[in-house]
């Protein structure tokens, strides 16, 4: 009897060696492949996203459907300081895309944008004004003093907007990506 409980604990005991064996490799090839692309791939960054909107609601549910979808949003909440201050706390999110709504209390969205346009640390960020403004020549305005994209909200809801935005994003990551790969 004795060498039977013996047999079984030594077959139970290797089961369960060749077990944690195989969870130890594959958690160590899972942790190394997170670690391969922390390293390795500077597009596994999150977006971050300036938020200026002077919408409680409009501004807490683009900023909830932004992290869901792996950006890093960050909401303004409408231009209360002025534009100076604006651009410094921009700088300081260290933004990639700002989305801006062009009425605001204080401050004209209009300004902002050249604002942003005439800083040397954050021209070269992406634009996209959500606003009800909706006649064709600001739309025309704010294309030509440098918003990337102009939509109105009226014509998208919040979910709908921040899944374009990611859209957006996506597909000019990927141009990027083609063209780098293929500069002499």
């Amino acid at each position: 009897m004795p060498s039977e409980t013996i047999k079984k604990k030594t077959k139970k005991h290797r089961f369960k060696k060749q077990y944690y064996y195989l969870i130890d490799n594959f958690c160590q090839g899972v942790f190394y492949d997170i670690i391969k692309l922390l390293i390795f791939n500077p597009n596994f960054m999150p977006k971050s996203v300036f938020i200026i909107e002077d919408d409680a609601n409009i501004a807490k549910g683009l900023q909830a459907n932004l992290n869901t979808m792996g950006f890093e949003a960050e909401i303004n909440p409408g231009g209360e300081e002025e534009i100076e201050d604006l651009i410094m706390e921009i700088r300081k999110v260290d933004a990639d895309i700002v989305i801006l709504d062009l009425i605001l209390p204080k401050l004209d969205g209009f300004e902002i944008i050249k604002a942003i346009r005439a800083d040397s640390e954050i021209n070269n960020l992406y634009v996209f004004v959500f606003t009800d403004v909706s006649d064709e020549d600001s739309r025309a305005r704010g294309l030509s003093i440098g918003a990337n994209q102009y939509f109105l909200k009226n014509d998208f809801s919040v979910a709908e907007f921040a899944e374009k935005v990611k859209k957006i994003m996506e597909n000019r990551e990927a141009m990027e990506e083609a063209n780098n790969t293929y500069q002499i």
